[in-house]
């Protein structure tokens, strides 16, 4: 992708909605939609040709937002909740609000504001240079410039290091205010909110039926799946993550984000292969699921959408720097799995987030326990809560074409990585990406 691929938030000061950017011509809401479009496969490699078709659905728009059924299950007081039930909703819920530049016939996307909060500050450390080689996949010595500009197509990268950024470096044009698409860096996020939701009394169990609170889902594939299944990938759905391929499981899947119908009808159609539990397999669908969950136990406490809770939980209380936006579909559900929009150093802030416990800026937003769940070596090897495992306490969120969120506890590190490799699909050079983050931890270890 070229300069279309960026969405500066400098723009946004002329904005009623302190949100992205002003629509000033057809050609920034062709642009916009564009990016839209990419981001709506998650973890899938997008040609072209069906970004091309994708923003023109969306150009030219569907329906409008329809109110979402009420939860099917029940949830207990946990966590953070007080006796009298689940924490309420201490904001205005802005559902019908999109970014400026795409049509209101159809909310492609949602925002998620900021607030008026002080900024988690990222102050300046001593500044590193990067390695000029490292080892990459199998060992084959890789040029670290050529990596990045060439192999990777970066267009940020973010090294922090106990809390002071030590490099940042955008590339092609981007700068500090681009917004970048989370591609599957998204599951990553929709688990914070579900450690959220439990922590607070809106789920009551991660041991619970998806049904009990989705109960369109009864009798379909995901009947009986629970959301441990969901977070872990261990639902058991017939479901194949074959991308490029016209009508496979994740083009249906990402359809209804760009012709403006509905998710949940689509993931009713999946029929089970194994038992709940027993096979684990990396599906979105999971994720999507997982996200119509938190949607319904939400509900309890006065929240319209995911990504008011979000806001309302998380971006108004972990000092980011810019507002955000969630690709949604045509009845406004969010597209959990891969639709998340943000600037890199914030990416970089949710990354500090599970650093430091569940808290940052001065506030607990996620419980300690969830955060090291997530994290722990309890399901599948190499997978937790949505979180790629590395080898010893490191891990990583990471997004198709090359979106990293890399935590390492030990050395107290952040690395946030944007790209838009173009071939990911074919060879995604993940190996090489954490070859590269290792060598970069060794260097700053070995510099103190």
């Amino acid at each position: 992708m070229n300069s279309n691929n960026r969405i500066d938030t400098r723009s946004a000061a002329a904005s009623s909605l302190s949100c992205l950017v002003t629509s000033r011509s057809a050609q920034k809401e062709s642009s916009m939609r564009t990016n839209l479009a990419v981001g709506l496969f998650g973890a899938s490699h997008t040609p072209m040709a069906t970004v091309a078709v994708i923003a023109l659905a969306l150009a030219v728009g569907c329906g409008s937002e329809d109110d979402a059924p009420d939860a099917g299950g029940s949830a207990a007081s946990d966590g953070g909740s007080s006796g009298d039930g689940p924490r309420q909703n201490s904001i205005e819920c802005h559902d019908t609000d999109s970014a400026p530049g795409f049509p209101q016939s159809c909310q492609s996307s949602r925002m998620v504001r900021r607030g008026d909060g002080p900024i988690h500050e990222l102050p300046q450390g001593a500044p590193m240079e990067l390695p000029t080689t490292f080892a990459g996949a199998g060992g084959v010595e890789l040029n670290v410039d050529d990596f990045l500009e060439r192999r990777t197509s970066t267009k940020g990268l973010l090294v922090i290091k106990d809390g002071e950024i030590v490099f940042e470096k955008y590339y092609a044009g981007e700068t500090a205010t681009s917004y970048f698409v989370s591609h599957s860096v998204a599951k990553s996020i929709t688990s914070l909110l579900v450690g959220i939701a439990l922590d607070e009394g809106y789920i009551e169990d991660i041991d619970e039926p998806v049904e009990d609170y989705v109960s369109g889902l009864r009798g379909t594939g995901y009947d009986g799946v629970t959301i441990k299944d969901l977070l872990q990938m261990n639902s058991g759905i017939e479901y194949s993550e074959v991308y490029g391929v016209r009508g496979s499981d994740v083009s249906r899947l990402a359809n209804p984000f760009w012709a403006c119908t509905s998710v949940e009808e689509v993931i009713g159609t999946f029929s089970r292969e194994f038992e709940p539990g027993t096979h684990h397999q990396y599906a979105s669908i999971d994720t999507e699921v997982l996200g119509l969950v938190l949607r319904e136990a939400i509900k309890r406490g006065g929240y319209t959408s995911t990504s008011c809770f979000m806001e309302d939980r998380v971006w108004r209380h972990l000092g980011v720097q810019s507002d955000s936006f969630w690709a949604i579909d045509g009845v406004g559900v969010e597209n959990s799995f891969g639709g998340f929009y943000g600037v890199l150093r914030d990416y970089a802030r949710f990354g500090l987030l599970y650093l430091n416990g569940g808290t940052l800026n001065g506030e607990r937003i996620v419980s300690e326990s969830w955060v090291d769940a997530s994290v722990a070596r309890s399901g599948p090897a190499g997978y937790g809560f949505q979180w790629w495992l590395r080898t010893g306490k490191r891990y990583s969120a990471i997004g198709i074409n090359g979106q990293f969120v890399f935590v390492d506890p030990t050395n107290n590190i952040v690395i946030a990585k944007t790209s838009d490799q173009a071939d990911y699909a074919q060879d995604p050079q993940e190996t090489s990406h954490f070859a590269l983050f290792d060598a970069i931890v060794e260097k700053l270890v070995s510099a103190n």
